[in-house]
């Protein structure tokens, strides 16, 4: 639970050093999020690059050991951050795969992930603000709509 907490700081401090100390170099990502494709390593890795700050926690951890050389890690995972000024936060289902390796220290070499990404801050009001407009348009436009259906009826009518 220990190293998954330090791995999660090492991504919002950015700290490459470290995540190279508990990332397996044939570590993947499989997540629901964008194109559902296996995410390799060094992608990853750029993409933590480019992230924002934030932080993470863990709740409803399990580990369950499988031998002396691997370890399962299955938790609630919530985030809150800031994405190149976007608020962002996530709550996500997590299970990683630890695995022990040649000197003895744990390595992540997997991590399956669901998340629900919501936009926070004031992006929330902003997309409600813009969807209200635009509903009223909507609303107005098929108004019109039926008012001229209705007008070429009665013209037709009375011939």
């Amino acid at each position: 639970t220990r190293l998954s907490e330090d791995w999660m700081r090492a991504v919002w401090d950015k700290d490459e050093a470290s995540l190279n100390r508990l990332m397996t170099d044939d570590f993947v990502l499989v997540s629901p999020a964008g194109s559902n494709k296996l995410v390799r390593g060094p992608e990853w890795l750029r993409g933590v690059r480019s992230a924002g700050s934030g932080a993470c926690e863990y709740s409803n951890v399990h580990v369950q050991s499988i031998g002396n050389e691997t370890a399962i890690m299955a938790a609630e995972l919530s985030c809150k951050g800031d994405f190149h000024g976007i608020g962002m936060a996530s709550k996500s289902v997590v299970s990683d795969v630890w695995v022990r390796r040649g000197n003895g220290g744990w390595r992540v070499a997997a991590r399956i992930a669901s998340t629900s990404p919501r936009f926070t801050g004031f992006w929330m009001p902003l997309l409600i603000g813009a969807a209200i407009p635009l509903a009223a348009w909507a609303w107005a436009a098929s108004r019109a709509r039926a008012r001229e259906r209705n007008s070429l009826m009665r013209s037709a009518n009375s011939f």
